[in-house]
């Protein structure tokens, strides 16, 4: 089977219960991004991976063959891809 996620030393959620933060490390993003766009599209190139206060961004591209343009002699197309997410724990805004 598959691993979805790469290791970690300790979890996001142990973190959170334990002290009540998360934070984002950007090789661990950087990784994480990699793997999970190999998972999902072994085509996407990932070109970037930063984090940006509370958010990480990852920009790629991706060259896909349009089928129904195809029909009017459309070809292969490079698709230029941002993804952006942040954590789904901690606090989110002042008074949390």
């Amino acid at each position: 089977m598959a691993r979805l996620s790469p290791p970690r030393r300790r979890s996001d959620a142990a973190l959170f219960a334990d002290t009540g933060q998360v934070k984002l490390n950007a090789g661990q993003a950087a990784a994480s991004a990699q793997h999970f766009a190999q998972l999902n599209n072994p085509n996407l190139r990932i070109s970037r991976v930063y984090v940006q206060a509370n958010t990480v961004v990852v920009q790629g591209t991706v060259s896909v063959r349009p089928v129904f343009l195809g029909l009017f002699g459309v070809g292969e197309l490079r698709l230029d891809v941002t993804g952006k997410e942040r954590p789904a724990w901690g606090i989110a805004q002042h008074g949390e």
